[in-house]
């Protein structure tokens, strides 16, 4: 299953750390990982609309937008764990 990471980036100095933490528990849950900071850090619809389900990092605005867009495209949402 190909999973894409969301969250905030704008305005958090430590995002490229949470986006590739959450990256390596999911490669080791045996998912496929797209992660915006491996794609210039912009959402992508485009590629979002190729994956089986989509990882919430961080509410952001642009990652209620993908939240949104993954909902409506009947994708699966995996959220932070605590």
């Amino acid at each position: 299953m190909t999973v894409y990471l969301s969250g905030k980036i704008t305005g958090d100095k430590h995002f490229k750390k949470k986006f590739l933490k959450a990256k390596v528990k999911l490669v080791k849950d045996g998912y496929d990982v797209i992660n915006p900071c491996d794609i210039n850090c912009y959402a992508d619809l485009f590629k979002l609309r190729a994956v089986s389900a989509y990882r919430l990092c961080k509410d952001s605005n642009g990652a209620r937008l993908e939240l949104n867009y993954a909902k409506r495209k009947g994708k699966e949402i995996l959220y932070e764990e605590n």
